[in-house]
């Protein structure tokens, strides 16, 4: 069934389509500017791999090397979650100036 178009004037018919029309434009736009990648930081690029901080060998007692190499690794990781935090909040700054969350 077909929803029957208001009855108005063709001029003010025309102006209500062609402000829909740019509403649903920039609504699109927003949708897919919030959901590029490239509109917020890939948090996907990490420092450490998996078992990487676990994989480190430790002599009994620990050099200096092996305790420098975990602080290394415990940095980069502390780098990861900052990150991370960091790219979560563009990502709801940008939800909340569109208003959807």
């Amino acid at each position: 069934m077909r929803t029957q178009q208001p009855n108005l004037p063709n001029s003010l018919n025309n102006d209500f389509i062609n402000r829909v029309r740019d509403c649903l434009s920039r609504v699109y736009t927003d949708i897919f500017t919030i959901f590029d990648k490239t509109a917020v930081d890939d948090p996907t690029t990490m420092g450490n791999t998996n078992s990487e901080i676990g994989g480190l060998t430790f002599s009994d007692p620990p050099t200096q090397a092996e305790c420098e190499a975990l602080r290394d690794k415990c940095e980069e990781l502390a780098d990861d979650v900052r990150n991370i935090h960091t790219t979560l909040t563009a990502l709801i700054d940008s939800l909340q100036a569109r208003e959807i969350v």
